[in-house]
């Protein structure tokens, strides 16, 4: 069991999954250009730097979840699963039930309490990823931890930290995600809203606050369901809320909600493979005021890649996206769901293919618009590809081949307008993003046909005799 991030880094280093770099590294941009080159030779092994500049007392974990091998130990699944059946295992244990976090009062990351003029930001090794970026980002493999003032939930979720100073982080938390909701109350309350950024904790709980969940549900419990066992946390006694125990670093403080203490973040370059916007005053964020910091003996910073596809933030979020719109799909009862697939090269998040098992006239349309509607699928994903059920979602040789044969413009391409857009897509104007469009690509042969195209298919009695003389032919494999 993957209870930490030390127990994933000793399984992985078992696996030879791990490579332990031991010379002295420059966080200003010389260790993120060496996660980048290392993930471009096939995804590579996860990275542990042990020597940081300016930094004695923590390391740095790179390049953790770039390989399908690596996200299922972090699953806890079977290390030959491919992202596809990575994806339908999270879809079933999450629809069959939920496991709450469990509470202890004591654990790891209290070995180290710092208040006062002892928070100091600038003591962890927070790296510089790209040159054109606004700062240093101390969250990106970040989990921030809220709660819900009237419905008493706790959120996990993903957003990026810009380092200010000693004791602050500007804080990008995009419109009507769960905290920004929970933000908007507090608000209206007048009150600046606890949190928690938890930085290296067991990556379940980080695969699990970076995918998309529906209001109400909280990413541990989710997460316990994974497992198959809770999440062990803390309640603080600062903020009142849910830390994980063994989490490797932690900080703790408040967002204050009033716009006018808004501050510039960014520019950053993000997952899309472009900056997020210009420098300057194109965003204005709110500030997370940290005012303790709680770590483990010998913290290990866990940071994740950006830019251009497949880094381990593209693989992560192909996995939770495909996890998260079959899980719906299941969920609306809609028929014939045979895998799905959100493309890594597409960002991680923008491209999905469904490989459905038509039963009806219309089975196909129905299905990608249930997508488009989806938890995961009506926020940044722009482009829903349907296959039938002889295509599986994940061969894209195959949907290649099924869109230039089976898609008739007239017929099989929808056109969404007014859909939820998001502030990092590329494709659309920076002042007009809040609002966007989905494509549906209907690449399947329609059920109502009655004179289907006949496919070309080998003949099974000539092909079972040649795969058993395969060896007798010369060849190895």
């Amino acid at each position: 069991m993957i209870n930490d991030l030390r127990d994933f880094i000793n399984e992985c280093e078992k696996r030879g999954e791990l490579k332990r770099i031991k010379a002295e590294v420059d966080w200003n941009l010389e260790l993120s250009h060496v996660c980048k080159l290392n993930e471009a030779r096939g995804g590579g092994q996860a990275l542990l730097f042990e020597k940081v500049k300016a930094c004695e007392h923590a390391s740095v974990l790179g390049s953790a979840l770039t390989t399908e091998r690596r996200l299922a130990v972090a699953l806890g699944m079977a290390d030959d699963y491919s992202l596809c059946q990575l994806a339908r295992e999270w879809a079933e244990l999450t629809s069959k039930t939920s496991i709450p976090p469990a509470e202890v009062s004591d654990g790891p990351i209290l070995e180290n309490v710092l208040e006062g003029d002892k928070v100091n930001l600038l003591s962890f090794p927070v790296p510089k990823f790209a040159p054109l970026d606004g700062g240093r980002y101390i969250g990106t493999a970040v989990s921030i931890v809220s709660q819900d003032p009237d419905e008493g939930w706790t959120n996990v979720g993903t957003y990026r930290m810009q380092l200010v100073d000693r004791e602050r982080a500007a804080i990008q938390i995009h419109h009507g995600k769960h905290a920004d909701l929970m933000l908007d109350r507090f608000r209206e309350l007048k009150k600046p809203m606890p949190a928690a950024a938890v930085i290296g904790s067991a990556p379940i709980i980080f695969l699990m606050s970076s995918s998309t969940v529906p209001w109400g549900v909280s990413e541990y419990d989710r997460a316990g369901a994974i497992r198959g066992e809770p999440i062990e946390v803390i309640k603080s006694d600062m903020t009142g809320l849910l830390i994980p125990a063994r989490a490797e670093i932690v900080l703790e403080g408040e967002i204050n909600p009033d716009r006018k203490t808004y501050i510039e973040e960014g520019p950053f370059g993000e997952y899309t493979g472009y900056y997020s916007a210009k420098a300057g005053k194109e965003y204005l964020e709110p500030v997370f005021n940290v005012k303790r910091i709680l770590h483990r003996n010998n913290p290990i910073f866990w940071i994740t890649s950006t830019g251009q596809p497949i880094t381990d933030i593209h693989m992560l979020g192909a996995l939770q996206v495909s996890a998260s719109i079959w899980s719906d799909l299941n969920d609306m009862r809609i028929p014939g769901i045979q895998s799905v697939y959100s493309l890594p090269e597409g960002c991680g998040r923008l491209t999905v293919v469904v490989s459905v098992k038509q039963r009806y006239p219309g089975h196909s349309t129905q299905v990608g618009h249930a997508v488009a509607g989806s938890t995961s699928g009506h926020y940044r994903l722009k482009n829903i590809i349907i296959v039938d059920d002889d295509v599986p979602a994940d061969d894209i040789q195959q949907v290649l081949w099924a869109i230039s044969t089976r898609l008739e413009a007239k017929r099989g391409v929808h056109i969404l307008h007014g859909t939820r857009g998001g502030p990092l897509d590329p494709a659309v104007y920076i002042a007009e993003r809040d609002v966007g469009s989905k494509l549906i690509l209907d690449a399947t042969i329609p059920f109502h046909w009655d004179r289907k195209p006949l496919l070309t298919r080998m003949d099974e009695e000539t092909l079972e005799k040649v795969k058993q003389r395969w060896a007798e032919y010369g060849f190895e494999d």
